[in-house]
């Protein structure tokens, strides 16, 4: 795999081989005052280890042989004190790449404590933070100003090439995705310290080092403001289907999607007629009086509809608006040819998972249509818990309802009332004005009561045609 080049090399910086001979030296002489304990020779890197070309003056070297400490946190961490103290213990959680996070989420430590666990890992400025188990390769370089130890799962590392250097190399995905693949363990993945002394890491001349960090902390801000846009951009994609969707169903209730016809007549002649058609069904006992609906007044009035249609009352257009059983029977242990239904059967357009349904006796369920009475084309809507989805009844089944599912019959065209159901006028309204503490709910008072805008009915059925048109092109979009 050839290397892409972020910043030019220059003869004059040298090489990295002649950094590594000077590391070494100055490893020789730490070790010499006593400041560093003689380590145990790392092997040479083979051809088979080295995963890419690098330029000629860099040099692939162990990571253990151009850092002074690289250490894991205590394997049994101290009790922690049981009030706020100036002494902390960290954990991965803590490290961010970047920087020190959560800090208010620590285990404080006694300074007798913090000076024994200190002995361990001396974290100092600059020294970078690593995390090697469970969460994995996560790094910061340390700014100072605390008194901090850690627990096993973070490596402090002090390195004596550039530490700014060495963290991104940490954060590439060559060193990532090494970590993620040669963690072991069981109960938590470890990338331990054995692993990460005997890492392979390129190194470029010091010089070259810093030019290539100021290039990453230049370029950085770019990316995430990419990211940032990127993501935006998803979410802009993956929402517009649906805003699409809403769009439309919207413009098709406020009269905007197909034209208006004065041959079909007027939404208050259609209206009239369903009066009349209510009063003669009443007239046959095939339904009770209801007590008049008020007038629908100004302020209710949402947006403004064509000139022919006409806002009504829901219940003054339907014959039956009636929700689910209030406290519903308990199912049979078996499964029978009748189904007691809830909000979960309902998705929008069809019934679903109906193998979850309660299912009854025929004695049980003769007794619970008598509420629901379900016919083929009623509209089903979802009322509790679960507001606003809708779908016209296809029949074919025995089925009845509990209190989540108000079941509609309506004097207008089905399929149009179930598209302002839809609508975000109406979608809106239910959230907004639905009440109940455990369980939110648009019940029956506020459902006959709310005002929809009725067009005539030839312009229903050419609005239905006209959704039922474009929705799939708007399901297309997420595909």
């Amino acid at each position: 795999m050839r290397y892409i080049v972020l910043v030019e090399q220059r003869a004059e910086e040298g090489t990295g081989d002649e950094l590594y001979q000077q590391v070494q030296a100055e490893k020789k002489e730490l070790i010499k005052a006593g400041k560093l304990k003689k380590e145990k020779p790392l092997p040479e890197i083979t051809e088979d280890e080295i995963p890419f070309e690098i330029p000629e003056s860099w040099k692939w070297v162990r990571l253990g042989n151009v850092c002074s400490k690289v250490v894991d946190g205590d394997h049994n961490p101290p009790s922690g004190s049981s009030t706020q103290t100036y002494y902390m213990m960290l954990s991965a959680k803590n490290i961010n790449n970047n920087r020190l996070v959560q800090l208010d989420d620590v285990r404080y430590l006694s300074k007798e404590t913090f000076i024994k666990e200190d002995e361990r890992t001396n974290v100092r400025k600059d020294d970078i933070f690593l995390t090697t188990v469970a969460t994995l390769g996560r790094s910061c370089v340390y700014q100072g100003g605390y008194n901090i130890c850690f627990q096993r799962s973070v490596t402090v590392i002090t390195t004596l090439i550039l530490n700014y250097f060495l963290k991104y190399v940490f954060d590439s995905p060559y060193i990532q995705n090494i970590m993620n693949r040669e963690a072991t363990g069981t109960a938590q993945k470890g990338f331990y310290l054995k692993q990460l002394v005997a890492l392979p890491v390129p190194i470029p001349p010091l010089d070259e080092q810093k030019r290539i960090v100021a290039k990453i902390d230049e370029l950085l801000p770019l990316v995430e403001r990419y990211g940032d846009a990127w993501t935006k951009l998803e979410e802009f994609n993956k929402k517009f289907p649906d805003d699409v969707r809403k769009a439309i169903l919207q413009q098709a209730i406020q009269g905007k999607l197909v034209e208006q016809r004065p041959e079909e007549g007027t939404g208050e002649e259609l209206y009239q007629r369903i009066q009349a058609e209510k009063q003669k069904f009443i007239k046959d006992g095939k339904l009770k009086k209801e007590k008049p609906l008020p007038e629908i007044t100004e302020d209710e009035i949402p947006f403004e509809i064509p000139e022919s249609w006409k806002w009504v009352r829901l219940g003054n257009v339907c014959s039956k608006v009636v929700d689910g059983d209030h406290n519903p029977p308990t199912g049979c242990g078996t499964q029978t040819d009748y189904m007691m239904l809830s909000a979960k059967n309902i998705n929008n357009d069809r019934l679903v998972q109906l193998n979850d349904a309660k299912y009854l006796s025929k004695e049980t369920f003769i007794k619970e249509d008598e509420r629901t009475n379900v016919r083929k084309d009623d509209i089903f809507l979802t009322t509790v818990a679960t507001l606003g989805r809708s779908c016209v009844y296809q029949g074919g089944y025995n089925i009845c309802f509990q209190r989540s599912v108000t079941v509609i019959t309506t004097l207008i065209l089905n399929y149009f009332l179930k598209y302002v159901f839809d609508s975000p006028y109406v979608q809106n309204s239910m959230n907004r004005e639905a009440t109940g503490t455990a369980q939110k709910g648009f019940y029956l008072k506020q459902l006959v009561a709310l005002p929809v805008p009725i067009p005539p009915l030839d312009e229903q059925k050419r609005i239905v045609a006209k959704i039922e048109g474009l929705l799939p092109l708007c399901e297309k979009l997420n595909k």
